[in-house]
């Protein structure tokens, strides 16, 4: 390929296309103009008076373009400047924050992290500094939230395993993985609900008498239900999720209405209506079933080492036993 200059190009790296698409699409090179000939040709069209006027253009449109060219040196000057300001900033923080830990007026917790001395830091204090100061999009969710909620079933002997949600490109910093909180922690990272208040992510304010003003952010009981329904089988139990379900008799039909359409697991929205039916819910009769989408085809959700289930012709669901005879 070549430009009005007599300039060569290759014309698979510019047109992103392979050599050899290029030779079904054109024929063999052999049969197409030489180099040389094609300069000529070039030469004979682009007459002296036509070089002029391309080259005058081409003059033209550098003039026009110095303007913007002399905004964009100034935005990179001041772009480097305050890049330079940040990094000073930076390194005083930085700096400040070491002396106040060999004073003895911080702790670090982790990289990045710090706390008052003698502070007692639990995991709901390090989510809140997450979700208000490093602007993380993450809730409490699962049984967790149902159990802060006072909707958990079973009270537990030993120390419960916490449910963090957020949308697939959230990540938790080093500093909070790696502190032992003292119940362990599970990152569920999904999109299958967005992730709004809208959809039944909640934010509380508390007053604490030690540590002040304290926030939550945590799913509401449909949402949290939903989330546990997400999780199951594997882990969560089927069993335990319709004892919660038997429970949740004040449903908001709005909130669901908007959780069951915006929900993109068919597992999920066929296994809530089919617990909530089974249940004998009063709000279930609000919903429209028609505007939310079930797909096609059978699913098993008898989860590992479940011989056998139960069909469920009406949601096209297979589900353990003990599920059904409950």
């Amino acid at each position: 390929m070549l430009d009005y200059t007599g300039k060569v190009y290759s014309l698979s790296r510019h047109g992103g296309v392979s050599t050899k698409d290029l030779k079904n699409r054109l024929g063999s090179p052999e049969q197409l103009p030489t180099v040389d000939a094609t300069k000529g040709k070039i030469r004979k069209f682009y007459t002296a008076d036509i070089l002029d006027r391309i080259n005058a253009l081409k003059r033209k449109h550098e003039q026009a373009l110095l303007p913007l060219k002399d905004k964009k040196a100034l935005l990179v000057h001041i772009q480097k400047a305050e890049r330079r300001e940040l990094s000073d900033q930076q390194r005083v923080s930085r700096d400040l924050q070491q002396y106040y830990c060999k004073s003895g007026w911080l702790e670090s917790v982790g990289r990045g992290a710090y706390k008052r001395p003698n502070d007692e830091v639990g995991w709901q204090d390090a989510l809140q500094a997450l979700v208000e100061q490093a602007g993380l999009n993450i809730h409490v969710g699962g049984m967790t939230a149902l159990s802060q909620q006072g909707a958990g079933h079973y009270v537990r002997l030993w120390k419960e395993r916490v449910y963090l949600f957020s949308p697939l490109g959230v990540s938790l910093p080093a500093w909070f993985k790696k502190y032992d909180w003292g119940v362990p922690i599970a990152h569920v990272k999904t999109g299958f609900l967005p992730n709004n208040a809208d959809l039944g992510v909640a934010y509380s304010m508390k007053l604490d008498s030690t540590k002040g003003m304290t926030a939550r952010v945590f799913s509401d009981t449909a949402r949290a239900m939903m989330e546990c329904l997400y999780l199951a089988p594997k882990k969560q139990d089927l069993v335990e999720c319709y004892q919660v379900m038997e429970g949740l008799v004040n449903l908001r039909p709005k909130v669901v209405q908007g959780l069951l359409e915006a929900c993109t697991s068919i597992k999920v929205k066929r296994l809530f209506l089919y617990m909530a039916e089974k249940a004998d819910h009063q709000w279930l009769q609000y919903i429209d079933l028609s505007k939310v989408t079930l797909g096609k085809g059978d699913r098993s959700i008898v989860g590992k080492g479940v011989k056998q289930g139960v069909y469920v012709s009406k949601y096209n669901i297979i589900v353990p036993k003990a599920l059904e005879a409950v």
